[in-house]
């Protein structure tokens, strides 16, 4: 005989995770679940785990098959609704700042565009970190992740430009007081292509392969697997002279598809299966960019003060937005998002290019926000 604790709680009395094995005899392990109560009790019965019919929870809502769980409403519980909607785990990566800025600018005092030269070649690195507050639907939930991007010209000519980008990103998202998370390291790289037309216009696209390291824990249950993604981020960026401004409006488009093997959760007595399936990601952007005339500073230095706002559609999502609430039904959760940024540039006399920025997002959510900042650096050699 064993005995440690009966229940793990979370939310409004809500019971999600398996209890612990309480007598192991011939015919298997027996462990305590709950049946009836509240956060201050509950009713208990024994169920032998070697005799229970093979559980499975289906990977989207409306899945097939049975799950460890009911949600109210009828609706079928799913892994995507208990981990719930977290945009910092949808891994969207992008690079089109560091090529708008090497094609349309601004650059500083001189102002023209500059003329391709030999061994003015480009290459950067970007650095990110997202923290967020994530109580939609009651969940009590803390989102965040650090992000690491390095990119460098191939080839490129006045009007093209190819290279190559990748990097490394590591997030977690947890709700109902940590009793569910989900953490993911992902490893990604592609080639990208950067085309100006004229003086005034940018389009950019990056395709890209990334490995994703996935560790879930849903109460006492965990599970660990990998899953391969295919990205593309698209824009589209126009530059329009105002003055001692310069405004920057921005259409983009960020799709992947990961590709997800059949994993299981487990508590070391019992199992839950998931089906191996694919899900798909779609966020559009639209966002416009408002720089002030270049001020010279110390050392040679030009500073490039910036404001932006910008609005995400996420169109598609795993689980359509579907989440588990902390009473134990479904809901939906928006998909229109909206920020704004303050920054500057910081041109050095060598040709290089810092950016500093910070980012408010969650506009027009309810209970979610999140904040990052992010330092860049550009250099040509």
């Amino acid at each position: 005989m064993s005995s440690s604790r009966v229940d793990t709680w979370i939310g409004q009395g809500v019971h999600i995770s398996a209890s612990p094995v309480v007598a192991v005899g011939p015919a298997g392990a027996h462990t305590l679940s709950e049946i009836s109560g509240d956060s201050k009790g509950c009713d208990i019965e024994t169920t032998n785990q070697l005799a229970r019919p093979s559980q499975i929870l289906p990977p989207v809502p409306g899945g097939g098959g049975g799950s460890g769980g009911g949600s109210g409403g009828g609706s079928q519980l799913s892994e995507s609704a208990i981990i719930g909607f977290s945009p910092i785990l949808l891994g969207r990566v992008s690079i089109t700042e560091r090529l708008k800025r090497r094609s349309l600018g601004p650059w500083g005092i001189k102002g023209p565009r500059p003329q391709t030269e030999d061994g003015d070649d480009l290459a950067w690195f970007d650095a990110t970190a997202r923290f967020a507050d994530n109580n939609q639907a009651g969940r009590n939930g803390d989102d965040s992740s650090a992000q690491l991007i390095l990119g460098m010209d191939v080839w490129r000519n006045d009007t093209v430009q190819i290279g190559l980008a990748g990097g490394f990103e590591t997030a977690r998202a947890d709700s109902f007081n940590s009793t569910v998370s989900a953490d993911v390291d992902s490893i990604f790289i592609g080639p990208y292509l950067g085309w100006t037309p004229d003086d005034y216009t940018l389009v950019d696209v990056w395709l890209g392969y990334a490995n994703r390291d996935f560790s879930n824990n849903i109460g006492a249950f965990g599970s660990s697997f990998d899953a391969d993604r295919f990205f593309v981020d698209a824009n589209i960026t126009r530059r329009i002279p105002s003055g001692n401004f310069s405004i920057f409006p921005k259409l983009g488009v960020f799709y992947a598809n990961d590709d997800l093997p059949s994993h299981q959760y487990s508590n070391g007595v019992s199992a839950v299966d998931v089906a191996a399936h694919s899900a798909d990601t779609v966020i559009a952007r639209l966002a416009v960019d408002i720089w002030n005339t270049p001020i010279s500073g110390s050392n040679g230095l030009q500073w490039l003060p910036f404001v932006s706002a910008g609005v995400d559609w996420y169109a598609k999502r795993p689980g359509e937005g579907l989440v588990l609430d902390n009473g134990l039904q479904i809901e939906s959760v928006g998909d229109v998002m909206g920020s704004v940024e303050v920054g500057t540039d910081i041109l050095t006399q060598g040709g290089g290019r810092w950016t500093t920025r910070l980012r408010y997002d969650g506009l027009g959510q309810n209970d979610y926000y999140e904040v990052a900042a992010e330092v860049a650096f550009n250099f040509r050699f």
